[in-house]
Formats: structure tokens, C-alpha cells, sequence
């Protein structure tokens, strides 16, 4: 196959990976992607989620995350959050490895206990 029809080939592939993916769920797009399951979501816990967002973002705006690296601030975030879940009587930790360990990725990476039962 001669260079020119290399990039011809290369052009093609390219332009068809940059059109647009409609009507694949994103958690497919994700799971496929990653390799891992995406969480159930349970969404009559919209309004304890809300609750927990807002008292978190309160209480971290009073303390203030202070980080040379921005990828960082999740890992500082994971605390307020555990503490307003908690404050609104869940029970809420860094996430269970399948080796049994606790692991977080680096952003907010928080689970309830009922819903531990989705392991990585």
C-alpha cells in the first residue's frame, strides 16, 4: 500500500472518530471504556444527595482546600463529604476494593454502605 493511500485510510478513520456517538448510553460509552460497572443510582436519593452537596460545599467554602496540584482537591473534598452524609444519618466511606481495602481515585469517590455491595 503506497503513502498516499495510508493517509487516505488514516484521514477516514479519524473523521469517523470524531462524529458524534448518539443514542449509546454514556454508562456503556464509560463502562466499555474503563472496563468497570457504573454504580446503580437510586434516584429517590436525589433530595438527600442535594442536602449533602450543599452542606459539603458550605463547610468546605468555611475551610477552604488549599493544593498545589488541582487533581488533588478531590482526595481534601472526600472528608466534607463523609461528614455531611453522615450529619444526614447515612453512613458513607471511601469505597471497598475487591481485596477488601479502602481506595479512593483521586476525586470524590464516596459510598453509602447499603451500597457497598457494588465492589470495583
Amino acid at each position: 500500500m503506497n503513502e498516499n493511500k495510508q493517509v487516505e485510510i488514516l484521514e477516514s478513520v479519524i473523521k469517523q472518530m470524531l462524529n458524534p456517538i448518539r443514542n449509546i448510553p454514556l454508562y456503556l460509552i464509560i463502562e466499555s471504556i474503563c472496563g468497570n460497572k457504573i454504580l446503580e443510582y437510586d434516584l429517590s436519593e436525589n433530595e438527600v444527595l442535594k442536602k449533602a452537596i450543599k452542606l459539603s460545599s458550605i463547610n468546605i467554602n468555611k475551610e477552604g482546600i488549599k493544593s498545589v496540584r488541582p487533581n488533588e482537591v478531590g482526595n481534601y473534598a472526600e472528608p466534607f463529604i463523609i461528614e455531611a452524609f453522615e450529619s444526614l444519618g447515612f453512613s458513607a466511606s471511601i469505597p471497598i476494593t475487591n481485596e477488601g481495602g479502602k481506595r479512593s481515585a483521586g476525586y470524590p469517590d464516596i459510598c453509602q454502605f447499603k451500597w457497598q455491595r457494588f465492589l470495583y
